[in-house]
């Protein structure tokens, strides 16, 4: 693979480019947007977190897809984390009584991503989300040690897109029930 989405991490850079500063900081004018993700679950779910307590420990089980990540919730123990291969595998579970929720993706930069196709099954996102995070196009080391020049050109012509709302489109149309 030469190239994929990601949020940064200083980690990552042992095997991924990103737009960064000579100080390795992630250069934000080159992120091609947030993704936030929310949990998903029916009206109890919705209740039943709403009124959590603030202490309390591993009181939800939540099916993460691949792909999508927990993120700093984790450290609030809250969840007993399943993980799945696909997001309908994940949903699927939460329709079955399996999990109580999953993650999705629910926003991508200041756009809602339409999750109706869900409410069938009596499930709904949970506003606000969970977490958000920057993603950015990061290059393989590969890659980019090869194509260092073409690699910024990339960037920079992408930091002039409006990524999110077409992103937020497409992610609308791939979402299957």
């Amino acid at each position: 693979m030469d190239a994929h989405l990601s949020a940064f991490n200083h980690e990552k850079l042992s095997y991924a480019a990103f737009p960064v500063n000579g100080n390795k900081q992630p250069i934000s004018e080159f992120a091609l947007t947030r993704f936030s993700q929310c949990l998903l679950g029916n009206r109890r779910f919705h209740t039943k977190w709403e009124s959590r307590e603030v202490f309390q420990r591993k009181a939800f089980s939540l099916v993460v897809p691949n792909g999508l990540f927990i993120g700093d919730a984790a450290s609030e123990e809250t969840f007993f984390i399943e993980h799945s291969f696909t997001q309908q595998e994940a949903v699927n579970r939460v329709i079955a009584g399996n999990a109580d929720a999953t993650l999705a993706i629910c926003e991508i930069g200041n756009n809602t991503v339409d999750l109706s196709v869900y409410h069938k099954h009596k499930l709904a996102p949970v506003f606000p989300p969970l977490n958000t995070t920057t993603a950015y196009l990061a290059f393989s080391n590969s890659f980019y040690s090869k194509h260092e020049n073409v690699a910024k050109l990339v960037w920079q012509q992408l930091a002039k897109q409006p990524i999110s709302s077409h992103y937020a489109q497409l992610l609308h149309l791939n979402v299957t029930d």
